[in-house]
């Protein structure tokens, strides 16, 4: 059986890992709440459950190892450890206990080479938010080698009972057991030609780019904590999130109007802001590649917040406005070109790509926003049903302040994530919950 190697994508966000440039080297935490009545299943019941449901996901069961002096690219291999064993009774039995732990996750990055994953679950948990009695909490760990957020929507899916979510997991093929010398030699023989094909590519498309935004430094935002230090999970109905647009355009709105807020409770004077959000190019899922990725090349584009704007309509207009903007300008790129041919780089600059990628302390924005649909609120587990998703926002030096927000069913769950050099962070997800609710 040849060897699986992991995809382009895949192995950036690998040694982006072991280059630490995330806050718990990137690893995508999911939480996952469940409403129990009055008695959460036994811890025994639950890891048999979850472990049945992970048993046709090929994307967690593999791990990765590196080819000889890691001169190729790194391989999928079988992960030995069964995935129940991957679950631990967490301690604590309140919700607070639930988010401190939650909040630490970040600051104890996977070793994709021990493991891609791991689990935690709360029993009888009380002051879960829209819960009136018990629930039941899985976290659940994934390096982003792994697979995107994407991704995560249709484990999550598939592991709560949606059977056509498995298909719609990114997988990596079947796993090897070892990779040889002669696919290292393969690789290094078709790495120049790879090489210059990219380039000529990559060219193309940066003459294509658009003028940087009028950005400018926000001491109070743009700063290079040292750990995750504060997360908040609220949640709201759909409904009270469709005043200005779409739930994403509405999230962007609530988002200007709370953080233009908050800076001025801190006395900084008013200023363009700008929130970076990923996006999806369209027909990335149709690109054709040389191997199974789990990470599908999403973009992050920036969004002119339009501070300063006192009506709260025009305000979401010009948002929308500067959304459909962006991802005009995204589809008149090659990027799906650039995508096929990224594959075909050589690991060595991948592994370089990276390097200079972790040297970066400052980002271009103020505040980074993901915005997701879970899809129907149908998901169980031994018969207890899924009240909400929810996803720390993902942190790093310079991208401090966070806010993810996840549709299930007719709820939106947010969660505001920030590091230990944000002022305040619970005075802004006060602001952005006044804000969704119009009160500011």
């Amino acid at each position: 059986m040849n060897p699986v190697r992991l995809s382009a994508l895949d192995a950036m966000n690998y040694y982006l890992s072991r280059e630490g440039r995330y806050f718990g080297g990137g690893d995508i935490v999911s939480l996952t709440v469940l409403d129990s009545g009055t008695e959460s299943p036994t811890i025994e019941a639950t890891r048999e459950a979850l472990a049945a449901r992970i048993a046709p996901i090929a994307a967690l069961q593999e791990r990765v190892a590196l080819a000889p002096a890691d001169l190729a690219y790194p391989h999928w291999i079988a992960d030995p450890i069964p995935p129940a064993d991957k679950f631990a009774d967490a301690e604590g039995t309140n919700w607070d206990a639930v988010l401190e732990t939650v909040r630490k996750l970040p600051l104890e990055p996977l070793d994709p080479l021990e493991s891609t994953w791991r689990g935690l679950v709360w029993r009888n948990v009380t002051g879960a938010p829209g819960i009136a009695g018990r629930a039941t909490v899985i976290a659940m760990k994934v390096a982003h080698s792994v697979t995107d957020g994407r991704g995560i929507t249709q484990i999550q899916r598939a592991l709560f009972g949606d059977e056509s979510a498995v298909a719609r997991v990114p997988g990596h093929g079947n796993p090897s057991h070892a990779i040889g010398i002669a696919n290292v030699v393969g690789e290094l023989m078709r790495a120049p030609w790879s090489l210059v094909r990219f380039v000529r590519v990559a060219r193309k498309a940066a003459a294509k780019q658009v003028p940087p935004h009028d950005f400018q430094f926000v001491s109070e935002l743009n700063v290079s904590g040292e750990r995750y230090a504060y997360l908040n999970v609220r949640h709201v109905a759909v409904n009270d999130l469709r005043w200005g647009g779409s739930v994403t355009e509405t999230g962007l709105t609530a988002v200007s109007i709370a953080l233009e807020a908050y800076l001025g409770r801190l006395g900084v004077p008013m200023q363009p802001l700008f929130a970076q959000m990923p996006i999806v190019p369209p027909g990335i899922d149709k690109v054709e590649l040389p191997v199974p990725s789990g990470n599908s090349a999403s973009l992050g584009i920036v969004v002119d917040l339009s501070a300063g704007t006192s009506d709260r309509v025009e305000r979401a207009e010009r948002i929308r406005q500067s959304v459909a903007e962006k991802l005009a300008t995204q589809a008149n790129t090659d990027h799906l070109t650039g995508r096929q041919l990224f594959e075909q780089v050589p690991v060595q600059f991948v592994r370089a790509f990276a390097a200079r990628g972790a040297s970066v302390a400052a980002s271009p924005w103020h505040i980074a926003f993901t915005s997701y649909s879970k899809g129907a609120a149908n998901l169980t587990l031994l018969d207890n049903p899924v009240a909400y998703f929810a996803g720390p926002p993902i942190l790093r030096p310079g991208r401090a302040l966070g806010v993810t927000m996840l549709g299930l069913g007719d709820r939106v769950t947010i969660s505001v994530g920030a590091s230990d050099a944000i002022k305040a962070p619970a005075l802004f997800a006060d602001l952005l919950e006044a804000a969704i609710k119009r009160e500011i």
